[in-house]
């Protein structure tokens, strides 16, 4: 059918309804798969008729089709796309940029200055940099694009939680980037994220102690939310206190009374500031 229907799609590529150009689309993706250098053209000057098209479900999937043959031209199709002040087409442009960053090395002058991104743009970026962490190949680039993001002043809830949930680092073999990103961004969500993922894996609370420590103290640091943020944010934070001031006081073991004597000292910040959880665990430590 696709000889007998070519020319009817070659008349609608070119129609002056751009709703018709964005549904030839449908039609032009099958013919790449029986004519691609006929399909590849028409589905370019589709894309350049019109930015919106770009918002085409599988236009991510395109754009690395046709990027050996046609770089330059979808390289400006992005980068338009990316500086579009429709959220939706940004979105999806910063997730295949950040994609040709991770695979091929492109849009290194885009990736690599995150303080130039907006909020859509750099959790498009975050998103797609998250995925990669399940790609031993790529996992180290993708936990720098991470790390180069997460002093920004955007709300990054959404995306570094994801880490914890989705259970995609190792707390040995990713210590130092995990230990960098708790120390960064803390959050209500992402502490929360963490203390379930800690309350998940094997072993004892102390074997986690410079994480609880680093977290603990990252979150006190907050000093710009409001009271009703600052409980939400604090309350499994002072419970992580709790769990691991209980497993160290009593040990004969020097370094984990020095864990025990700084789980003291962030309670004690805690109980003054009146947040979290600190009064009432308190008085359960103090009935036992």
């Amino acid at each position: 059918l696709y000889e007998e229907f070519r020319d009817t799609i070659e008349k609608l590529t070119y129609d002056e309804d751009p709703a018709a150009r964005m549904a030839t689309l449908y039609a032009l993706w099958p013919a790449y798969n029986i004519d691609r250098q006929w399909a590849r053209k028409r589905i370019l000057d589709v894309y350049e008729s019109d930015i919106r098209t770009m918002i085409y479900d599988d236009t991510k999937k395109m754009c690395f089709l046709l990027y050996p043959e046609y770089k330059d031209r979808i390289f400006k199709l992005l980068r338009e796309s990316y500086e579009s002040e429709d959220n939706e087409l940004t979105e999806r442009a910063a997730y295949t940029i950040c994609e040709f960053y991770i695979r091929e090395g492109e849009f290194e002058e885009i990736i690599t200055i995150p303080e130039c991104m907006n909020e859509t743009q750099m959790k498009a970026v975050l998103h797609m940099a998250v995925i990669y962490l399940k790609d031993e190949d790529r996992r180290t680039l993708a936990k720098n694009i991470i790390l180069h993001c997460i002093n920004s002043e955007w709300d990054l809830e959404e995306p570094l939680s994801s880490i914890f949930y989705k259970r995609l680092v190792d707390i040995e073999q990713d210590s130092e980037f995990l230990l960098k990103l708790l120390d960064s961004k803390a959050s209500r969500k992402l502490v929360f994220a963490f203390s379930n993922y800690l309350e998940e894996m094997p072993g004892s609370v102390k074997e986690y102690a410079e994480f609880i420590l680093i977290l603990c103290r990252s979150v006190l640091e907050k000093k710009h939310v409001d009271a009703s943020e600052y409980w939400g944010l604090e309350t499994d934070a002072s419970k992580l206190i709790f769990d691991l001031y209980d497993e160290c006081a009593g040990s004969a073991c020097e370094k984990d009374k020095k864990i025990a004597r700084e789980c003291l000292d962030l309670w004690d910040m805690m109980f003054e500031k009146q947040i979290g959880q600190v009064r009432m665990l308190s008085r359960e430590l103090m009935e036992r």
